[in-house]
């Protein structure tokens, strides 16, 4: 579990990558948004959630893509893009920014060859149109839940050391040998976007953990981004803020039980700046 100091740098180190996140997005006319925790945080504590350690953020996809490309050669030397595009081991559809010289220890990194993730990061999920037939929805999201079910079985990460959950793990991994990592990022990725080139209602983040009816909203949620207040700086979230954190977290300024706040924290171990 992270100690408070480590955690606090942690803490720093994310808005140190979120305000040169804004910043490109800013200088280009790029369209954003916190999402998720970070709204809630954002909304509910004027920053961070206390024991929360991380910022998502979503983009419209034109925006998503304009800005793959920009931040390789806006960037400060400090940060890199990251995305299935140019890293075949990277583990899902939606893009990363990390910050160098860094190092976050995952408690689970220990029980694989190749840990989840290396350096300290933010993630930046593409918002893609939801067809407006319900049916048609419900068939996106099944088409997604399996293949991120697959890509389960092929990335084989284990979060203990047990020699049967390791040898059934291994056995699945191995039917999967011929297809790569990031064909399935791609598959993944076209899924997502079926709906792009049709006027639909609604958009939806669909590479979050959070279920695809929760993230399915109408346009008008995200709406014009609007600057809101965290940790004593400003970034863009939805216009509709409150609409949106109760459509995901219902009663959304009611604190969880307390033994719910440190979840998060008890999945890394330690951080390591300028390493």
């Amino acid at each position: 579990m992270l100690n408070q100091v480590d955690f606090e740098k942690l803490q720093k180190t994310q808005l140190e990558i979120m305000d040169e996140v804004h910043r490109v997005c800013l200088e280009n006319n790029l369209n954003y948004y916190i999402i998720g925790g970070t709204a809630l945080g954002a909304k509910r504590h004027n920053g961070f959630i206390p024991w929360d350690l991380d910022i998502d953020i979503a983009m419209p996809r034109y925006d998503y893509e304009k800005f793959a490309e920009i931040c390789k050669k806006e960037f400060n030397e400090r940060f890199f893009y990251c995305s299935y595009k140019e890293y075949d081991y990277h583990l899902s559809p939606h893009a990363l920014v990390y910050i160098k010289n860094t190092c976050l220890i995952n408690k689970f990194d220990k029980y694989n060859s190749i840990p989840k993730h290396f350096e300290i990061y933010l993630d930046i999920f593409p918002l893609d149109n939801a067809p407006d037939d319900i049916k048609l929805r419900e068939k996106q999201a099944k088409r997604l839940k399996m293949i991120k079910e697959l890509k389960k079985i092929k990335v084989c990460y284990m979060h203990n050391n047990k020699f049967i959950v390791k040898l059934i793990k291994k056995i699945l991994q191995k039917l999967l040998f011929f297809i790569s990592l990031k064909k399935i990022n791609e598959r993944q990725s076209l899924i997502m976007q079926t709906y792009n080139n049709c006027d639909t209602e609604c958009l939806c983040s669909m590479g979050s953990h959070y279920s695809y009816k929760k993230q399915c909203m109408p346009r008008e949620t995200y709406g014009k981004p609007m600057l809101i207040q965290f940790g004593g700086r400003k970034y863009y979230g939805p216009e509709n803020i409150d609409e949106y954190l109760s459509r995901i977290y219902g009663d959304y300024m009611k604190l969880p039980p307390v033994e719910q706040r440190q979840a998060n924290l008890k999945i890394f171990e330690k951080v390591i700046l300028g390493k």
